[in-house]
């Protein structure tokens, strides 16, 4: 019925996943929206049939404003599912029926809810929605306080027809600033969010909601679409859907900073003012790592021509 070609391995491993809370980060036109509506097809097809035989599914579709969620959210939803195997009706909410035979011979009927979430006080349009999973598109523009109140929200169908299946939020988006909610789940999270994370999981895994190696939240982040000379990385996901030129042709009249988040995938630092260090990038002068606690933390730095600091601790391990 729909027809689909991945981008690239990221977003491979993003449909494959199971986890709860989901998001794929990438440069634009990095085929991260049409991941997302492959994912729900995916998952409205897996629904358990109720006593009457039919999958029921209910999809949540999240923009930050309605201009938005109109002029590319659902024009590009209807690229996918187009009039001819559902109907989109203007209400409140927007809302497409879809109804359809799956390959098994089983029923399905999936409704899709179309709503603008972009301030904590539209909360209050979640609080009686009852849905089978959650898509917020262009994530960065929308407040945590909405991904914290959807946790609660997923719950379509009721238990007494079967239950969800495969329930959870996806998420994609461009880079944002790294003070963002994005990062500090994905990339930053400090210690105490690891060990509730690790604590609920392992509370699921004893329930026998959680399979081994499963995780509660995953995020996926795609390749640059440029190397370090600016050349077109061959590594980016989606080229071949993509007019020739394409990255090139977008960086015109663009800012570093611009190309920094919307090509190299990069989180991008809100700055007053002139960098003092315009570049410094953080894929090629930081690495994550792990320090000892107990160890103390020698910081070396060099503010000569070539800037540079070095981390290092010393362990009676390695004295000689």
């Amino acid at each position: 019925m729909i027809k689909y070609e991945s981008p690239g391995p990221v977003a491979d491993r993003f449909l494959l996943s199971n986890a709860f809370i989901r998001g794929i980060r990438g440069p634009v036109g990095s085929g991260k929206s049409a991941a997302c509506i492959i994912d729900i097809w995916q998952t409205a097809q897996v629904q358990k049939p109720d006593s009457e035989g039919i999958r029921r599914y209910r999809g949540l579709i999240i923009r930050n404003t309605y201009g938005e969620l109109e002029s590319t959210t659902i024009k590009f939803f209807l690229m996918w599912f187009p009039d001819t195997l559902g109907r989109l009706t203007y209400g409140a909410p927007i809302t497409y029926i879809l109804k359809a035979s799956l390959p098994d011979g089983i029923i399905l009927e999936a409704e899709f809810l179309f709503l603008a979430l972009d301030r904590p006080e539209h909360m209050r349009k979640l609080l009686s929605l009852e849905v089978t999973q959650a898509w917020i598109n262009e994530a960065r523009e929308i407040p945590k306080a909405i991904l914290d109140t959807l946790t609660g929200r997923l719950r379509y169908p009721p238990m007494m027809h079967g239950g969800p299946v495969r329930a959870g939020i996806i998420m994609d988006t461009n880079s944002m600033d790294a003070e963002h909610w994005w990062p500090k789940l994905a990339d930053l999270s400090d210690d105490a969010m690891k060990e509730q994370t690790r604590k609920l999981e392992e509370e699921l895994r004893g329930m026998g909601q959680l399979p081994e190696g499963q995780r509660l939240m995953e995020f996926f982040t795609q390749p640059s679409a440029e190397l370090l000379d600016g050349k077109q990385n061959p590594d980016a996901e989606n080229i071949k859907n993509l007019p020739p030129g394409y990255y090139v042709t977008s960086k015109v009249g663009k800012s570093d900073e611009w190309i920094k988040v919307y090509i190299r995938n990069e989180y991008s630092f809100i700055m007053d003012g002139k960098a003092v260090y315009p570049e410094y990038r953080d894929n090629l002068h930081a690495v994550a790592y792990s320090i000892v606690p107990t160890l103390p933390l020698h910081i070396g730095m060099d503010f000569g021509l070539t800037p540079a600091a070095v981390f290092a601790q010393r362990s009676p391990l390695w004295a000689t």
